[in-house]
């Protein structure tokens, strides 16, 4: 049985995909992704979701479409009020030190549980945007599951957005890899806001080297010394210097 939190989490993903739009293929995936994982989450395969209905009329395929919402909805809130798992409060602490917005963490957070795997990862297979599948199918995935519109997702996962520009999210030869330190963490450690930064980057190094020991070329030392002190007084989100 999945976890209480997961259950809520992946359900709430569900719902999004219904509020999207009844369609053929969407029908078959939430079909086939129930029978696999319906009854972990609680909502086991409805008998109106037979495989003899499949070819039936979109018409028709809206009653079910909102017979399965009630289900879905029902089930929700027998699980309002659980607490958020490790992952979940992980992803918040991270979210909080890097200032990310509540969407850019939703994004964050399903990337996240879609490269940790378990039921999260076989939706994604159930509407083929597994790994293997041309990444607008991830895309759409991605608009679906969590209610953005395709604009919103590009957006955020362009390489200027924050995700990608602060390392938490690659993206390369058509893939989009979630940083490996980042979903280690998330999973085994407890971050707090104040040593998030720590938890991606690992522990600062030791200075090995005395101020003194640049004394040799100290004008251009107290060059940078000024340049990073006034760049710490203000809230600049970062600096070049050619050296």
């Amino acid at each position: 049985m999945i976890d209480r939190y997961e259950q809520l989490v992946t359900l709430r993903y569900l719902e999004n995909l219904l509020r999207s739009g009844a369609n053929a293929e969407k029908y078959r995936a939430i079909r086939v992704f129930l029978g696999e994982s319906g009854e972990s989450l609680g909502v086991g395969l409805p008998e109106i979701l037979s495989p003899a209905q499949l070819n039936e009329e979109l018409a028709a395929l809206d009653a079910r479409w909102e017979a399965l919402r009630a289900l879905i909805q029902g089930r929700l809130l027998a699980l309002r009020g659980t607490r958020p798992d490790r992952i979940e409060r992980n992803l918040r602490a991270i979210a909080a030190a890097l200032d990310l917005n509540t969407r850019d963490r939703a994004l964050l957070g399903l990337l996240v549980r879609h490269r940790i795997g378990g039921a999260i990862d076989s939706l994604f297979d159930a509407l083929g945007a597994g790994p293997e599948h041309p990444m607008g199918r991830l895309y759409s995935a991605l608009q679906a599951l969590l209610g953005f519109s395709r604009a919103d997702v590009i957006r955020r996962l362009a390489f200027s957005a924050p995700l990608l520009s602060g390392g938490l999210v690659q993206r390369s030869a058509g893939e989009l890899r979630v940083l490996g330190r980042l979903l280690w963490a998330v999973q085994t450690a407890s971050i707090a806001k104040t040593d998030a930064a720590e938890h991606l980057l690992g522990k600062p190094v030791g200075a090995d080297l005395r101020w003194e020991d640049f004394d040799h070329v100290a004008a251009d030392r107290d060059q940078i010394e000024l340049i990073l002190r006034q760049a710490t007084v203000r809230p600049t989100k970062g600096i070049q210097i050619l050296l």
